[in-house]
C-alpha cells in the first residue's frame, strides 16, 4: 500500500511542566512524546529560489519554526482522520489571574503522498499543472482558488480545549489543553486532509515545496 507523510509546524513555549502530545491515526497512535524545550520561530527567506524547476518572481519572508516533523503512515491507516492530542495545563494561575502560561502555535499541518518528498516529484506535477514554464504567483493573493496540497486550516475541527478561543487555529498563541480532528477525504485514489474537492480546476500548491526545500527535507529520507 503506498505510504504518506504527515507533516506539523509549531512553535512551543514552555512553562513549568513539558507538554504532552500524541498523534493518532484511524484511532492508532502515529506517536507520542513531550516537549521539554521551548520551539521558538526564525525568519527564513523564500526568494530568488528554483523549486521543482519553477522560478520564483516574488520576494517574501517567514517565520516558520526550527523544527518540521515528519511521519510515515500507509494508507491503511488513512480512511478516517488524524487526532492531534495535546496536555498543556501550564501556568501560573493565582487568584484568578494569569501572566505566564505554555502556548503551542501551529504553522502547519499536512498530509501528502510520500513521493513528494522528492523534487522530481514536483517538477512532474509542475509540468502537468502549469506546462512547461511557471511564475508561481503568491497564492495568498489568489485565496479564491483550490489548492493541492495545501496548508490551509478550515477544516480542522476542535474537538476539546480547556481555554477557549474562537480564533483560527494557525499563527495563534494557543494554551491549555486541546484536541484537534482533521477529516481525511479521497479523490483520484490520493489521500487529502479537508473537504471533498468540487468541481472545478485545481492548482499546485508549489508553496509547500518551497517549505520542504528550506527545511531540506527534500531529497531526503526520514
Amino acid at each position: 500500500m503506498p505510504n504518506y507523510v504527515l507533516g506539523l509546524m509549531f512553535e512551543y513555549e514552555r512553562y513549568h511542566t513539558d507538554a504532552r502530545i500524541r498523534i493518532f491515526a484511524d484511532e492508532c497512535l502515529v506517536d507520542e512524546f513531550t516537549l521539554a524545550n521551548n520551539i521558538t520561530a526564525t525568519t527564513v527567506k523564500l526568494c530568488k529560489t528554483e523549486t521543482a524547476g519553477v522560478k520564483f518572481n516574488r520576494t517574501h519572508t517567514r517565520d516558520l519554526p526550527e523544527k518540521l516533523l515528519l511521519y510515515h503512515i500507509s494508507s491503511e491507516f488513512l480512511n478516517s482522520d488524524i487526532r492531534i492530542e495535546i496536555k498543556n495545563d501550564n501556568n501560573n494561575h493565582t487568584n484568578g489571574w494569569i501572566t505566564k502560561y505554555s502556548y503551542i502555535k501551529f504553522h502547519g499541518i499536512f498530509l501528502i503522498p510520500d513521493s513528494l518528498l522528492e523534487e522530481k516529484t514536483w517538477k512532474r506535477l509542475a509540468k502537468r499543472f502549469c506546462g512547461k514554464e511557471l511564475t508561481l504567483l503568491d497564492t495568498e493573493m489568489e485565496d479564491k482558488k483550490k489548492y493541492w496540497p495545501d496548508l490551509q486550516g478550515q477544516d480542522i475541527i476542535i474537538d476539546h480545549q480547556t481555554c477557549t478561543w474562537t480564533k483560527g487555529i494557525y499563527h495563534y498563541t494557543i494554551g491549555g489543553s486541546f484536541s484537534l480532528t482533521i477529516p481525511i477525504c479521497e479523490k483520484h485514489k490520493v489521500k487529502h486532509f479537508g473537504r471533498k474537492f468540487t468541481k472545478g480546476k485545481l492548482e499546485l500548491g508549489l508553496y509547500l515545496a518551497e517549505l520542504l526545500k528550506s527545511y531540506k527535507a527534500l531529497n531526503k529520507s526520514i
